[in-house]
């Protein structure tokens, strides 16, 4: 069997030379000069507990035909590499005293001899005498005015049982504090539109190792109808959504796109005007500040920096 032609399906090299000729191209085998390409990882931090650690070079790259080989070696000689002749190797690392580098520099090698290395640092902090601990806070993200709301803060610290909580918000809200300080509720003001309220807690533990958190509530008008996004459901032109802290009308039906982030969403003005975030979307008409300039887009934009040469941005 042979192609139309003077080209054979037997010898090598005809299917190249046959495409070529037939459609007048030029097929370029782009593995050819893929030469090996070592990936030590990215570097690593920890706390040192006497934890053994993997050194992962499984991300090297080479020509699909060939056959490499992996040899894993600590700089300093500090540490002993175990299965060092592996894609994957593993080393433990010992508790210390003060932050510790350790280098390992990976060499791959593939049949034709041609190498490449490529380093990763572990990094090794003293385990602290206490942990600080980590706090969870959980509660509706939005309320009607005069309804009640309540959050929780669940924490999580190996060290400590006791600890001073705080809690505040930057409305002046009263708040009622449990007894065991791990919740607290509050009445959503009358609002006429809506507003957004920060609750925070601060605790600190027996190791007098402060930390904070915060949760944001946006409080709705009693007769609001806005709820908050939901990337599951479907919306239709005219709806209403709270993400972020802002409100937003849909121009027509969007299912799973992000506000602030499509152009089927309309950030609703509530006559501020914000400063510019580079992930958000705009439309145009939109108002951003921009080093302290009020900027209005010409159109919809997404990541121009108002201020730059040609941007669809004019001083408003």
């Amino acid at each position: 069997m042979s192609y139309q032609g003077p080209f054979s399906a037997f010898i090598e090299g005809d299917y190249r030379r046959c495409v070529e000729n037939k459609f007048d191209v030029t097929v370029i085998d782009d593995t050819e000069s893929a030469t090996p390409k070592a990936n030590a990882g990215a570097d690593i931090e920890l706390i040192s507990n006497d934890d053994v650690v993997i050194l992962d070079g499984s991300r090297s790259t080479s020509a699909p035909d060939d056959t490499l080989s992996y040899h894993w070696v600590a700089v300093d000689g500090t540490l002993v590499v175990q299965s060092p002749n592996q894609a994957k190797a593993q080393v433990s690392v010992p508790r210390v005293d003060t932050i510790t580098q350790y280098r390992f520099v990976l060499t791959i090698t593939n049949q034709d001899g041609v190498s490449d290395n490529d380093d990763v640092t572990i990094t090794a902090k003293p385990k602290p005498d206490n942990f600080p601990p980590t706090l969870t806070l959980t509660g509706p993200d939005s309320v009607k005015s005069n309804e009640e709301i309540s959050i929780s803060l669940a924490i999580e610290d190996p060290d400590d049982t006791a600890f001073s909580i705080a809690w505040s918000n930057d409305r002046n809200i009263t708040m009622v504090i449990a007894d065991d300080n791990r919740s607290m509720m509050f009445t959503a003001p009358d609002v006429e539109a809506e507003q957004v309220v920060n609750v925070q807690v601060n605790v600190i533990d027996g190791g007098n190792n402060a930390v904070d958190s915060a949760k944001t509530i946006t409080i709705k008008p009693e007769n609001s109808s806005t709820s908050t996004w939901d990337k599951n459901t479907t919306y239709i032109e005219g709806d209403t959504v709270i993400y972020d802290g802002v409100t937003y009308t849909a121009k027509w039906w969007t299912k799973g796109d992000t506000p602030g982030q499509s152009e089927v969403w309309q950030a609703n003005d509530n006559g501020t005007i914000s400063e510019w975030i580079a992930t958000k979307a705009y439309n145009g008409g939109d108002k951003v500040i921009y080093q302290e300039i009020i900027y209005k887009a010409k159109w919809w934009t997404k990541g121009d920096v108002p201020s730059a040469a040609g941007a669809p941005w004019e001083r408003a």
